[in-house]
């Protein structure tokens, strides 16, 4: 079958495919302004662009823009520093990612591109 390769996406031609691939799989379109506040991870078999996440790392968060007013406001995780926070976002898994092997390789790196990120603690 093959092995997923992982690499940042950060040509101009790859991240435009990796947004129409979100949009394709989610019904959402990323800014591009927003997509490149965050560091892009594709998951390539046979060299092609078989699924992606985001890793953002610093605001501005779009996870937040569905979390009411009220909640930010009265909630203590949300008065902590934003730059303490991470988002994965823009993920998507394609249909070429078939077997168990395949995406537990895929999970296994979402998890570590997480783990082992580093917080910007200011700019």
């Amino acid at each position: 079958m093959g092995k997923l390769k992982f690499r940042i996406i950060d040509d101009s031609e790859t991240l435009e495919l990796f947004i129409q691939k979100v949009e394709n799989y989610t019904d959402v379109r990323l800014p591009k302004n927003y997509v490149l506040n965050g560091t892009v991870v594709g998951a390539f078999l046979h060299e092609k662009l078989v699924a992606g996440y985001m890793l953002v790392t610093r605001p501005n968060f779009r996870s937040l823009m569905f979390v009411p007013d009220s909640i930010i406001k009265s909630h203590e995780f949300f008065q902590k520093d934003q730059f303490e926070f991470m988002e994965v976002n823009g993920l998507w898994v394609g249909p070429g990612v078939k077997t168990p092997r395949l995406q537990f390789s895929f999970w296994i790196n979402v998890m570590k591109t997480y783990f082992f990120a580093k917080r910007i603690t200011s700019y």
